[in-house]
């Protein structure tokens, strides 16, 4: 069978939560789009659908194969217009936002090249702590880090992300190196707001443990102040291993218990999916691409 029609109309018969409603949106008959779920659910060897005379809905293993398979007819359409698309000249208004930290200490050191290559395109960028709504504010692109949500955006990894439970040397000799996981919850712990975690840290003894709820005096939606605080000697803080890396190695930070910190993260690229990406976008995701290897070294 063709694999990638399969998705497609997968897709397609999710989205309109019906085969009939599928069939008319894709020009096909019912019984094709039927034949097509039926063979792709064969190749998978899974269920996508429960199916019942009044009802056709997603099983819980479908959910999951429908994300990733959005994901993958987006990225063939991409890729199967991509060759026209860059003969057009990026131009025109460009919306982005990205978290405060990834704004300055990695955009803005990489936008003057994006723009002096591509004059015509007129950036907005707004840095902001929060999540953005795409349609409610209007924006082309996300730059998002931590673990995304499932939905139906367009989500491209630019690096993998690992957490480090943290603190200064003068912290932890006047409060002492916390001999387990659980003794976190007598320290002073500062708690990013902004991370998806926040006072939740990921941090157990083993991969079916919750996550430690921990508690401190400080509460910021900032990384980098609570990096700050964590240099100054405050309290012990959770972050990302790019962001505390320099400081672990000049001594001004020590890392511990690092292998117990469950996290599977990343720093994405996001944004709506569409049949025809815009020149706009592709050509920012394509730089973005060209330079991710320097978000290791923030």
């Amino acid at each position: 069978m063709d694999i990638l029609k399969g998705m497609t109309i997968f897709v397609e018969v999710a989205k309109q939560q019906g085969f009939a409603p599928a069939a008319r949106s894709l020009n096909l008959s019912t019984s094709a789009v039927s034949r097509y779920v039926i063979d792709l659910e064969h190749w998978l060897g899974i269920q996508l659908f429960q199916r019942t005379t009044r009802k056709l809905s997603l099983t819980d293993t479908g959910k999951t194969y429908l994300d990733r398979c959005r994901q993958v007819v987006a990225e063939v359409n991409d890729i199967k217009y991509a060759a026209s698309e860059r003969q057009v000249e990026p131009q025109g208004l460009l919306r982005i936002t990205a978290p405060v930290f990834i704004a300055k200490s990695f955009l803005q050191d990489i936008l003057p090249e994006y723009l002096n290559k591509h004059p015509r395109v007129d950036l907005e960028l707004v840095a902001v702590d929060r999540y953005v709504d795409f349609v409610e504010e209007g924006f082309d692109l996300a730059i998002r880090a931590g673990v995304l949500k499932n939905s139906t955006l367009v989500a491209r990894k630019l690096i993998d992300v690992k957490l480090l439970v943290v603190a200064s040397p003068a912290y932890l000799e006047q409060y002492g190196m916390p001999k387990k996981i659980v003794d976190l919850k007598n320290h002073n712990c500062l708690i990013d707001t902004a991370a998806g975690y926040s006072n939740q840290w990921p941090v157990t003894e083993k991969k079916t443990a919750k996550p430690i709820v921990v508690q401190g005096n400080v509460r910021i939606n900032n990384g980098e102040i609570v990096r700050s605080l964590a240099l100054s000697g405050v309290g012990i803080a959770l972050l990302p291993a790019f962001f505390v890396n320099k400081y672990i190695h000049e001594g001004r930070l020590v890392s511990f218990f690092d292998s117990n910190v469950q996290f599977s993260g990343g720093i994405f690229t996001v944004y709506p999916q569409k049949r025809h990406l815009s020149a706009n976008v592709r050509s920012f995701v394509d730089y973005l691409f060209d330079h991710s290897e320097r978000l290791k070294l923030l």
